[in-house]
């Protein structure tokens, strides 16, 4: 696992160094997550709608033996970065939160999967374009099973997990 994390942070670091001083407009980036087995790392890309709006689209992806699974999640968030006040030179912080859905698949069925995102971000100083973000993802998730199951569906509310990712800007 510590493995998969440098990679990561590897690769998000060697990409921001070749992306420059990007118009910070679009992120991608990787993440590891707490609170679910089958979804413990993905890749996200980060797109700025307005200074205050974000859409951002995860895909999580895990194969090992007998628990393998993809998803595919999309999050409309409100930005607020006034609320953590920072000197110019250290970068900026702030707080945000939105509504979130998507699909998943895994060995045993399908989730649908709605909720609400809320997260902290620090956007690294000018000339550094990368952004370390802390996410608590409380959601509900209807599954259907696709084994023989007597019960094929099973609705699960609420499902708590927590999703440190790194991306970087272009």
């Amino acid at each position: 696992m510590l493995k998969k994390i440098l990679v990561l942070a590897m690769l998000s670091i060697s990409l921001s160094c070749a992306a420059g001083l990007g118009d910070k407009s679009s992120a991608v980036g990787g993440w590891v997550q707490g609170g679910n087995p089958g979804e413990k790392l993905g890749l996200d890309y980060k797109m700025r709608l307005d200074p205050m709006a974000t859409l951002d689209f995860y895909f999580h992806f895990y194969f090992s033996d007998n628990d393998n699974s993809l998803g595919l999640y999309l999050g409309y968030y409100w930005n607020y970065y006034d609320i953590i006040s920072l000197p110019a030179d250290a970068g900026r912080m702030g707080l945000y939160w939105g509504p979130a859905g998507g699909v998943g698949w895994w060995d045993d069925g399908v989730a649908i999967r709605a909720g609400i995102v809320g997260g902290w971000e620090w956007e690294f100083p000018q000339g550094i374009p990368l952004e370390l973000y802390v996410e608590l993802n409380p959601v509900g998730e209807l599954q259907v099973y696709t084994d023989d199951r007597d019960d094929n569906t099973h609705w699960r509310l609420p499902d708590f997990y927590l999703r440190l990712g790194l991306r970087f800007w272009f």
